[in-house]
């Protein structure tokens, strides 16, 4: 079995009772400067520049829009120009929208 003197556990920044241990041989950081060194940027996030963005956009996975989305794309305008002239109007179709809704929801439970 190959035994190590003091002098050599120490370089390998392994105390030894009883010996002292040079600042310059020891290997070890505290925990809090590992975590530091583990972190890229501290903590602090940063914008993506248009490049990143444009790659992001490319690698998500996109959603088609079915007849649905469409639809009430399609609805969306028209309702901001309504509420926009009158308000009252917009709310009083917007009650009677979700009514017929609710209605047909009810109807094909039954």
């Amino acid at each position: 079995m190959e035994s190590f003197d003091a002098e050599e556990l120490n370089d390998l920044g392994i105390e030894v009772p009883g010996t002292p241990v040079q600042a310059s041989t020891k290997k070890f950081f505290s925990r809090n400067k590992q975590m530091n060194l583990l972190r890229s940027h501290s903590g602090v996030k940063r914008k993506l520049d248009h490049f990143e963005n444009e790659l992001l956009g490319k690698l998500a996975p996109t959603k088609i829009d079915d007849e649905y989305d469409c639809y009430v794309k399609m609805l969306a305008p028209k309702l901001r120009y309504i509420s926009e002239k009158n308000r009252r109007i917009y709310l009083n179709l917007q009650h009677q929208f979700n009514t017929l809704l609710n209605e047909a929801e009810l109807d094909v439970l039954e």
